[in-house]
């Protein structure tokens, strides 16, 4: 009987994973996935007032990249600020010539890091 119970406990797992699209679920944090070079681990986001050096948002993505992060971690920042405009500086690890673009057309100013290639 016991038995029985841990493989259809085991089976949902399986099933809610294929769902879910994940191929790797450790069994002690379900929010950890695994990322770049086959690591499992956070990605965390964090953006940071330069004006009052305070900690604006953080959130945690299941993205193993950063490199679609930026526009969304900007619009939080955004809403959170309740500013109409910003200045983003991001490394080149956010750095992708038509999310660039993007949002530079809709409503922040994105500035480059020496390392980044936006164009």
């Amino acid at each position: 009987m016991a038995l029985k119970a841990a493989q259809d406990s085991l089976t949902a797992r399986i099933k809610a994973m294929d769902d879910a699209g994940i191929s790797e679920q450790p069994d002690t944090d379900p929010q950890v996935r695994v990322m770049r070079r086959g690591r499992i681990s956070y990605n965390a986001q964090s953006t940071v007032d330069s004006k009052h050096r305070l900690i604006s948002d953080v959130d945690e993505v299941q993205a193993a990249s950063d490199l679609k992060q930026r526009y969304r971690n900007a619009r939080r920042t955004q809403v959170q600020l309740k500013s109409d405009t910003l200045e983003v500086l991001a490394d080149a690890g956010y750095s992708n010539g038509s999310l660039f673009r993007q949002c530079k057309a809709t409503w922040y100013q994105a500035l480059r890091s020496g390392a980044a290639r936006d164009e």
